[in-house]
């Protein structure tokens, strides 16, 4: 927690020092920094919700087809 303040102070500190030139040049690179981070996020959420999806359905394909983990057709009464 101590660590997300620390940047969240330094992102703030750095928007309310300096000229306006300065303060324009932060800002853009703090946006560009922020949005980054944000595509990062979300690629990662995607793949892992793909990657999630895709693990349940071979589990649910596993389970019709009379596969899944735990089955055994020779301890099955004919």
């Amino acid at each position: 927690m101590l660590n997300v303040n620390r940047k969240y102070n330094s992102i703030i500190s750095s928007l309310s020092s300096g000229s306006a030139k300065t303060k324009a040049a932060d800002t853009e690179s703090c946006l560009g920094d922020i949005t980054q981070k944000l595509q990062n996020l979300l690629e990662d959420t995607i793949f892992k919700n793909i990657t999630l999806k895709v693990c349940a359905l071979n589990y649910i394909y596993a389970f019709e087809n009379n596969s899944g983990p735990g089955y055994h057709r020779d301890t099955l009464d004919s």
